[in-house]
């Protein structure tokens, strides 16, 4: 394949080059399909019968498959079809090589209706060229990867970014919470999230050359140092191809993310669950201190609480969690509540399949995080990594 068109040089270029990829395969793709309540005439091979569709999505959630371990693979082999109106959040760490996120991606799409994805850090890794990137036309860098998964995930059918699953009102108190806007918040950690300063706390030894597998353009990472994934302009080129996104109108077709605190849009603004790779608050980090300066970053709580979340879903650390957080001081919350300082709750769900060795013969399966008063499903591991 050809090299791509005006190659990016500048962040701008690749700020431009990445969030623009995330707009169009937010419109390359069929938009979700409504859920009617009505009668589906048209059974499917797995339900023979005639059945009553759902008047809302059920949303799922699941991340750290690490499908490149056989275990993991047949672990995704053997998951059953889900119901009509189920779409499963993935948040992140697929797999490292492009070939098995394909075949997971797959595996994932065949028995949800939708499957949305946003990347992990092992997604990111990239050997030395020829490799996923160049093979595609794109930069030989973590960024063109990522180009290259955007482009795998709009071939499997897999959505990146933000996308109203519509349900079906039905009273004016059900109307809010009919559609729901599912929503990736792409980020990177940052030496903050430790509470320790780079040059007061030396790196632990598993802090050190974490993600050296990753290799970033100079103008977003250190220049002269590609594989040096702490460099603080990741997470901050990430919170921009965000903001990116979500000002373009299009990016959210039939949704609104920005701008809901006027009170004309407020009985309209539909539910909002987010969902990052990384760990979006410290106060839910719940794994060891040695590695705390690689899993997380605050500014990505801060990204996802500012559109709304009610739910927030998050991966990485390999330590479940489901608890429900008072985020009231963490941005202010007057156009979320009716007073301003009034306390704000949001649920944060970690389920990770995580590593064979880790799951401890716990079962492990897609946890329901939405609608709100739903079961909450498979709790999953508490192991760490």
């Amino acid at each position: 394949m050809p090299a791509v068109a005006n190659a990016p040089t500048t962040r701008d270029d690749y700020l431009a080059m990445v969030a623009g990829a995330i707009v169009d395969a937010s419109k390359r793709l069929p938009r979700p399909r409504r859920a009617t309540g009505a009668r589906d005439s048209s059974p499917s091979l797995t339900s023979p019968a005639p059945s009553v569709e759902p008047r809302s999505w059920r949303v799922y959630a699941v991340s750290d498959l690490h499908a490149d371990m056989p275990a993991n693979m047949r672990w995704l082999e053997a998951l059953p079809s889900f119901p009509p109106r189920s779409a499963l959040i993935v948040a992140g760490d697929v797999a490292t090589a492009i070939a098995v996120t394909r075949q997971a991606l797959l595996l994932l799409k065949a028995r949800f209706e939708e499957v949305i994805w946003c990347p992990g850090n092992h997604e990111l890794w990239l050997p030395a060229a020829p490799n996923d990137a160049t093979l595609r036309g794109y930069p030989d860098d973590s960024l063109g990867k990522l180009m290259s998964l955007i482009d795998l995930c709009v071939e499997c059918g897999v959505r990146v970014g933000p996308t109203t699953l519509p349900g079906t009102p039905g009273t004016a108190q059900e109307k809010k919470n009919a559609d729901v806007v599912v929503a990736p918040v792409l980020g990177w950690y940052d030496d903050a999230f430790g509470g320790r300063s780079r040059t007061g706390y030396p790196y632990t030894d598993l802090e050190k050359d974490f993600d050296a597998g990753c290799k970033w353009p100079a103008c977003v990472g250190t220049p002269g140092f590609p594989r040096d994934s702490h460099a603080e302009g990741i997470a901050r080129f990430f919170r921009d191809v965000n903001d990116a996104v979500w000002a373009d109108a299009s990016a959210v077709p039939g949704g609104v993310l920005k701008n809901a605190d006027s009170d004309e849009k407020k009985d309209a603004h539909p539910t909002v669950v987010t969902f990052s790779h990384f760990v979006p608050l410290a106060r839910v980090y719940l794994g060891t201190s040695r590695m705390s300066r690689v899993m997380g970053s605050e500014r990505i709580g801060t990204q996802a609480l500012e559109l709304g979340s009610t739910t927030h879903v998050f991966g990485h650390s390999h330590v479940n969690a489901d608890d429900v957080v008072d985020v009231s001081d963490v941005v202010d919350v007057s156009d979320a509540a009716p007073k301003r300082g009034e306390k704000r709750f949001v649920r944060f769900v970690q389920n990770a399949l995580g590593y064979p060795h880790e799951r401890w013969g716990n079962g492990v399966g897609p946890k329901t995080v939405w609608p709100p008063n739903s079961s909450s499903g498979s709790q999953g591991n508490c192991a760490t990594s």
